[in-house]
């Protein structure tokens, strides 16, 4: 996790999209669960999307694409908060519109 946390500090948005990616496919969502390294790249996620650093609405066709990619891949699982952030981020940065995705915000319900 403070790897990861330096690590946003220290690269470029290209760099970034590419690390994030990475980190989704290597651990996958298994049934409902949600892991706490799904959840740490949240948080960075959110931090991420407030840097001034990273607007997406004026950065590259590659970085572009490669968000439009983890953007897809996010609302490709089965995790309810992959999908929240899909929205947020295509939401956020209005410059990618998602098929078949739920306008209203995804609810959690809590496993008693």
């Amino acid at each position: 996790h403070s790897f990861l946390l330096t690590y946003t500090y220290h690269c470029t948005d290209n760099d970034l999209m590419r690390k994030l990616i990475k980190i989704f496919k290597k651990y996958p969502v298994s049934m409902d669960d949600v892991n706490l390294v799904q959840l740490r790249v949240v948080r960075i996620l959110v931090r991420w999307k407030t840097m001034q650093c990273y607007c997406f609405r004026d950065c590259s066709t590659i970085t572009k694409n490669q968000l439009t990619e983890f953007i897809k891949f996010l609302a490709g699982q089965e995790s309810p908060v992959a999908m929240h952030w899909a929205q947020e981020l295509s939401r956020s940065n209005n410059f990618i519109s998602l098929s078949g995705m739920q306008e209203s915000p995804v609810m959690f319900s809590r496993k008693d």
